[in-house]
């Protein structure tokens, strides 16, 4: 839902500790802005802001996947085969 209240370019910008103390692009700057992308639907510039962003979300959406299937397996009850 925030994705849709609050425009993209009004998210703050935090300088990335990594980057300035090794000069080396970190690979995790840009999360927050390429999951917000994301969670609008953007999938091209969460890939393009933050690759690492995009892989998480996935594993999240899996996890949330299997967690939903673990708790209807649970709540059916066991399966009797004869």
């Amino acid at each position: 839902m925030v994705a849709h209240t609050v425009p993209l370019e009004r998210l703050p910008a935090v300088p990335c500790l990594f980057r300035n103390l090794t000069g080396i692009p970190c690979p995790f700057c840009g999360l927050t802005r390429g999951l917000y992308a994301m969670a609008a639907g953007d999938w091209l510039n969460t890939l393009q802001t933050c690759p690492v962003a995009a892989i998480l979300y996935i594993g999240l959406l899996a996890a949330g996947i299997c967690q939903a299937v673990a708790l209807i397996r649970s709540l059916l009850g066991p399966r009797v085969t004869e």
